[in-house]
């Protein structure tokens, strides 16, 4: 029996997900904070002819950034599309089962344009 066990039920792939965004989130808020002080740092340095500790809090922003938003973008966009995929095939199984009555006839309009079956 391994540890990771395949998970098929809707509601275990929901929480699944709900974890992925979690961590999407956190992601995305490290990286872009990270980005915005490395930045500001550039920006003080630049002012103030780059102190020492101005490059290595933007060299450290930078790497932080780099290590954390690619993962968390990746996984934002796979989850979205996971949705969107799931959400069409839901439209697309109702609109079959809507669809697939019996045949009762022409439809009003069809045949003749005057609306009559």
């Amino acid at each position: 029996m391994s540890a990771v066990e395949p998970t098929t039920s809707p509601d275990a792939v929901d929480r699944r997900r709900t974890l992925i965004r979690t961590w999407v989130v956190l992601g995305k808020r490290i990286g872009y904070g990270a980005l915005a002080a490395a930045i500001l740092a550039f920006v003080v340095g630049a002012i103030t002819d780059f102190p020492t500790w101005t490059v290595t809090a933007a060299t450290i922003g930078l790497a932080v950034s780099c290590v954390a938003l690619p993962g968390a973008i990746v996984f934002g966009y796979a989850i979205r599309a996971a949705e969107r995929e799931e959400r069409q095939e839901r439209a697309a199984k109702q609109q079959s089962s809507t669809t697939a009555r019996p045949d009762s006839g022409p439809t009003p309009g069809a045949a003749d344009g005057e609306g009559r079956p």
